[in-house]
């Protein structure tokens, strides 16, 4: 697994920004991405990925969320992806990194802002880790924390806050890697 981005880029409309996410995913060889919080209408999608994406294969979940929050992308020469279901929170798929024939499970996710909004996510999870036979890599913005230290501004991180998140660490074997 490498040469994989999450990118919550807030925003895509604007021809500068897009072509700061060309850039990015030339110069680090980017072959599989998610972008997230794409602010994009519906009916500019195809324009805006054809723009980005040329020769690449994608999808995104507006079928299910009217702004479509998620959008997944990769280089068919680079890896396969078979999309086993789309929820309003997340993108569920088994990917074959083509160059190791090697497969893993991937959930691109954009959780909701509000703590009651993200429960379904939480449940939708722990549902999903019951059926991991190959490794897992659950990658996006969850839009809530782990640690009370990771919150940079705002309001002061309270406990119930963390508490769901935790909660599904350990269940569903997830341990957290070092991401840039």
């Amino acid at each position: 697994m490498n040469n994989i981005a999450c990118w919550n880029i807030h925003g895509l409309n604007w021809p500068n920004k897009q072509e700061d996410v060309k850039i990015f995913l030339y110069d680090k060889k980017i072959r599989l991405v998610g972008l997230l919080e794409t602010k994009t209408k519906e009916q500019n999608v195809q324009r805006v990925t054809n723009m980005l994406f040329p020769n690449w294969q994608w999808v995104h979940n507006f079928l299910l969320n009217s702004k479509g929050r998620i959008w997944l992308a990769w280089r068919p020469n680079s890896y396969q992806t078979h999309l086993i279901g789309m929820l309003d929170q997340l993108i569920h798929c088994k990917v074959t990194q083509l160059s190791t024939n090697k497969n893993f499970y991937l959930n691109m996710i954009y959780g909701l802002n509000h703590e009651l909004q993200q429960e379904q996510l939480w449940v939708d999870l722990k549902d999903i880790a019951k059926s991991m036979d190959a490794a897992w890599c659950l990658t996006g913005d969850f839009n809530t924390l782990r640690f009370k230290e990771d919150r940079i501004r705002g309001n002061e991180v309270q406990d119930h806050e963390l508490r769901e998140f935790i909660s599904l660490l350990e269940p569903c074997e997830l341990h957290e890697l070092k991401s840039t």
